[in-house]
């Protein structure tokens, strides 16, 4: 699981934990575009991504959305806020992740600020997995994420809601293979994540 699933993937697993008590599910957490890379290749049955984007190997099924927060250093001019709009951040630079590690989740960021009139400036190269941590609370940067995916990393950050209510999708990702082709529990697991969101149990 990405470090921005945590609501979704504590209903499911709890959920699962209920109906298939005989199974043994192992969880590991990372980027989602590392993820994806270990279900292209067979190391991993089932990922649950933030900002998945398909890529040779996988499918990305929508699960959901997490609002979107705004994150900012301790001594940011904006620490102070408990709430801004998005195109009040208009003339601040944005931190984004390694592009390898979250290329959908730097694009669904450029499109956010898009959607709320203007192009973002956006810190240059960012590479490694505290990227994005470090352009914030070292740089001055400011940074869009979801409340659960700042949770592990908020030493220092200050997080401010976001009254436009914009949100970034979660994603079931799986392995490009006809559903007849996954293994059993895989396809219990897509199923259960498809009920749940019917029912709505995956809303933040």
């Amino acid at each position: 699981m990405s470090p921005g699933v945590h609501y979704i993937a504590q209903t499911m697993l709890a959920e699962a934990t209920r109906r298939l008590a005989h199974v043994r599910v192992r969880v590991v957490q990372a980027s989602t575009g590392a993820l994806s890379e270990e279900v292209a290749a067979g190391d991993l049955d089932l990922a649950l991504g933030f900002c998945a984007e398909p890529r040779p190997g996988v499918v990305c099924e929508r699960l959901g959305n997490e609002l979107a927060v705004a994150a900012v250093g301790a001594g940011h001019r904006l620490a102070s806020r408990k709430a801004v709009w998005l195109r009040e951040l208009r003339g601040e630079t944005f931190a984004l992740v390694d592009a390898h590690e979250g290329p959908g989740f730097n694009r669904a960021v450029v499109a956010l600020c898009e959607a709320a009139g203007f192009r973002p400036r956006t810190a240059p190269d960012p590479q490694g997995p505290m990227a994005w941590e470090a352009d914030v609370r070292l740089k001055g940067c400011v940074g869009l994420t979801a409340r659960s995916a700042a949770v592990s990393s908020a030493r220092d950050l200050r997080l401010l809601e976001l009254r436009d209510g914009v949100t970034f999708p979660l994603a079931l990702v799986r392995p490009a293979l006809p559903l007849t082709a996954l293994k059993p529990v895989a396809r219990t697991f897509r199923s259960l994540g498809r009920e749940l969101v019917a029912a709505g149990s995956l809303d933040p």
